[in-house]
């Protein structure tokens, strides 16, 4: 679990970011990234009913992609926030695979030290 202080949780933060950021998307995850003038970086899941439709799924697939951004908080950048939109079903997709994907994905986006 990340710590509270990395949460991205109140919703009108998560629509600004939405609006005002920049998104970049690699296979099935997008991120909407914007700077937010603080010395640490905050993160947000969403995972829509549409995509998973079991809630135990759903926040499975959540708990692996929050614990892969925890273990590599530190080769993040700080100053950002992030929210990842996942976009299909990645419940069957392995957790090094799920990794090697965020790694690209936060790659991509220019956010890795």
């Amino acid at each position: 679990m990340l710590n509270k202080l990395n949460r991205l949780r109140k919703d009108k933060e998560i629509k600004t970011v939405f609006v005002k950021g920049r998104f970049v998307s690699i296979k099935s995850v997008l991120v909407n990234i914007l700077p937010n003038g603080r010395g640490y970086s905050r993160f947000t899941v969403i995972i829509s009913k549409k995509v998973i439709k079991k809630a135990t799924a759903r926040n499975l697939v959540r708990r692996r992609i929050t614990e892969i951004i925890r273990l590599r908080l530190v080769k993040i950048k700080p100053g950002f926030d992030c929210v990842l939109n996942v976009k299909e079903n990645l419940v069957s997709v392995k957790y090094l695979e799920l990794e090697q994907i965020i790694y690209n994905l936060f790659s991509k986006a220019d956010l890795l030290c």
